[in-house]
């Protein structure tokens, strides 16, 4: 498995025909384990908690998973 504790800079998509979007990729622990959290640069329209997220550092896929909704003060 991939730690990006310090975060790293790559991209991402949130759904299979979207364009990938620059974001800080970095991963912290959770309630339930590790996350994986993407800080996308510009804001994305329409992220939805339950679909999908991939993430990549150039063409090499990081990580992925489905999108939650925000934790209690998250935003």
């Amino acid at each position: 498995s991939i730690r990006l504790e310090g975060g790293i800079k790559g991209t991402a998509r949130i759904r299979y025909n979207s364009v990938d979007q620059p974001a800080l990729l970095r991963t912290r622990v959770g309630p339930g384990g590790l996350l994986l959290e993407a800080e996308f640069d510009q804001p994305v329209r329409a992220a939805t908690p339950g679909q999908s997220l991939v993430c990549y550092e150039g063409e090499r896929v990081v990580g992925g998973g489905i999108i939650l909704p925000p934790a209690a003060g998250e935003g």
